[in-house]
């Protein structure tokens, strides 16, 4: 459904389902149901110190969404989530971790996904580091890591997790994850075993476990052509500790962190030929072939995708941007 604001006569464009239709016709159509978002909110231009007039002189603006478009979250990534409840403090977010070496860190605007060891070690050669992108179906190689948590400046500690985040129900002990069925098999995890901890002296503690294959669940998913997994999450205990280094130096979150979990990617067989051969069409139909993205010589295919992650409990979702990146040779 979109909106388009004529200063007095508000027109909403929606779009029926077959049962939507069905109820109209004998009218017997009802909305017991609707979903909002802020997608289009530019909170760049908030000002916190107009607060204390008006909220129009907060300077909040968004663009209306003048065309209603049918697909499930053509006009929602990020849906705004209600609770029956008004005791709650603050809310969990997901954040992708690239603090700690082996977990991988984005580009800025993507994370590479390796389609074979020959396009590693041309990219490792662009970076020089071995975290700037993921191998497929790698199972102890570089991963991509993320935090469920509170990300408000708020103390980290145990008491924290505990009453702002167990107790309420918010820990997220499982997280589902969206790929695309088109160019991804299967996701890689961690499980409930990781560990992600600092000691009293606040020296990091990890050890992410060996990978394990996930399968396609029936969840449904946010975007057509997608598949649903679940993957376990492992407990998150950094703190902040006396006398000890900032927390903030491992995890990716301000305030207590409640769960993380680390993922790599099973891509499509037929995506992850070597420069010896052709690529595959789906670069050509879905992405870009023979490019040079880093100068020089070296010519790249590539798809770019995203994966979501959403929190089972706490229902905070994030968007992870990737880039399926092929040597194609000089």
């Amino acid at each position: 459904m979109a909106f388009l604001d004529n200063s007095g006569t508000i027109i909403i464009d929606a779009i029926l389902t077959e049962i939507g239709r069905k109820k109209m016709a004998q009218a017997d159509f009802k909305i017991s149901k609707f979903a909002l978002g802020d997608d289009e909110v530019d909170y760049a231009e908030f000002s916190a110190s107009a607060l204390t007039t008006t909220l129009q002189d907060a300077k909040i603006t968004s663009q209306p969404l003048f065309e209603a478009l049918s697909q499930q979250n053509a006009v929602i990534d990020y849906g705004l989530i209600s609770f029956n409840r008004n005791d709650l403090l603050y809310l969990p977010v997901i954040k992708a971790n690239n603090k700690v070496r082996g977990f991988a860190k984005s580009t800025g605007s993507y994370y590479y996904v390796s389609v074979n060891s020959e396009t590693s070690k041309k990219i490792k050669n662009v970076f020089k580091d071995n975290d700037y992108f993921i191998e497929t179906d790698s199972l102890t190689k570089t991963k991509i890591v993320f935090q469920s948590g509170l990300d408000n400046n708020i103390l980290n500690d145990k008491r924290n997790r505990k009453t702002l985040l167990i107790d309420n129900g918010l820990l997220d002990n499982y997280f589902n994850i969206y790929c695309d069925n088109r160019f991804v098999n299967n996701v890689l995890s961690t499980d409930s075993t990781t560990i992600f901890r600092n000691d009293l002296s606040g020296n990091l503690k990890h050890e992410l476990k060996l990978l394990g294959t996930t399968i396609p669940v029936s969840l449904t998913p946010p975007v057509d052509y997608y598949n649903a997994f679940i993957v376990e999450a492992a407990p998150t205990a950094i703190y902040q500790y006396p006398n000890a280094s900032n927390p903030d130096d491992y995890s990716a979150l301000l305030g207590p962190g409640g769960s993380m979990a680390a993922i790599n990617l099973k891509l499509k067989p037929e995506l992850l030929g070597d420069s010896n051969h052709s690529p595959d069409v789906k670069f050509s139909t879905f992405g870009y072939t023979s490019q040079t993205l880093f100068g020089g010589a070296d010519k790249y295919d590539y798809i770019d995708s995203s994966i979501y992650i959403e929190g089972m409990s706490s229902n905070a979702r994030l968007q992870i941007p990737i880039r399926i990146i092929r040597y194609a040779g000089t």
